[in-house]
Formats: structure tokens, sequence, C-alpha cells
């Protein structure tokens, strides 16, 4: 079978094309970032983030759930003060928050499993709400109310589309939490 010019200039671009996309699908959408610390009050958390490559992880899953138009950074840091926000194209989760989450955990139960399940949702939870004012100002989403209630119901939203332990562990702990 011999091939013309036209078949092998349509083979060829199939071919880069199939390149470009898988290449665009291998991009990460979010990357990880960690701060510098300020204080030795954080260094037990940020070591066992980076011992258990927590940030990474996420992460890559977040990418693998997003497709976003240019990539956005996801930190952890010490702030100062119990916070999450997304600022210049970076969702920060403050060590200081995670130290709270912790905190009133354990003061609110005193089953370790509890404590843990609601630690790990409410820090869900938190980071998916986060992204969900990444999402509205990255893609310039036309919001009606407040952007805070938009970001809890993009988050809830995304968070039912993940597994279904992750979404009820993740929508109990923002329940506690917020």
């Amino acid at each position: 079978m011999r091939l013309n010019v036209k078949t092998f200039m349509s083979i060829t671009v199939l071919f880069l094309y199939a390149q470009t996309v898988l290449a665009q699908s291998a991009q990460k959408s979010v990357y990880p970032l960690y701060g510098t610390l300020k204080t030795t009050q954080f260094v037990r958390f940020e070591y066992a983030a980076k011992q258990n490559r927590a940030l990474e992880r996420m992460a890559d899953q977040l990418s693998a759930l997003l497709r976003l138009p240019s990539p956005i950074g996801l930190s952890l840091q010490e702030c100062g003060q119990a916070n999450a926000f997304f600022q210049s194209r970076t969702i920060v989760i403050c060590y200081d928050l995670l130290e709270d989450i912790g905190k009133r955990a354990s003061r609110d139960y005193t089953d370790p499993v509890v404590v843990n399940r609601l630690e790990g949702g409410a820090f869900t939870f938190t980071l998916f709400h986060e992204l969900g004012h990444a999402l509205i100002q990255i893609q310039n989403l036309l919001i009606t109310g407040r952007e805070e209630d938009v970001a809890a119901q993009i988050s809830t939203y995304l968070l039912l589309k993940a597994s279904a332990n992750i979404a009820i562990d993740a929508i109990e702990g923002g329940v506690w939490f917020f």
C-alpha cells in the first residue's frame, strides 16, 4: 500500500495534534509550594507535610480533577493567623489554621478517630472552598450573591464529584468547622 502526500499529511497532523493534547493533559494545573517559616512553631507541620509528600499529592489530585488555562500554586505557609485564601494565583493554607483546626477538634471530641476525620474533613473543605475562589477569579465567573457563598457551593459540587468518603468527611468537617 502506498501512502500519498495527502494521507501522509493527514496522519502527520493527527500525530502532532495527539502529541499536543497529551502534552497539555500532562501539564499540571496545580503545583505545590512550601512557604518560608517565620518561627519554629510550625516546623513539625512542615516536616510531616514534606515527609508524606502531602502537598505534592494534593496538587496531583487537583491537577487530575481540573484543567486550568494556566497553573496555580498550592501553598502551605505560616501566616500569623488562622486563615486560608487565594491570592496571586496561589491557594494558601496557613499552618496556623491547621493548628487551630487540630486544637478545636481535640477540644470538641475525645475519640481520636473522630478528631482525625474532622481535621482532615475541615482541611479538605477549606482547600476546596479556596479552590472555588480561585475558579471564580481565574475563569471570571459571573456570580450572583456573596462570593463566599458561591465558593462554598463550588467546593461542595467539586467534592460531590470526588469519592464518597472524601465528600462525606469534607462536608461533615466543613459543617463542624464553620
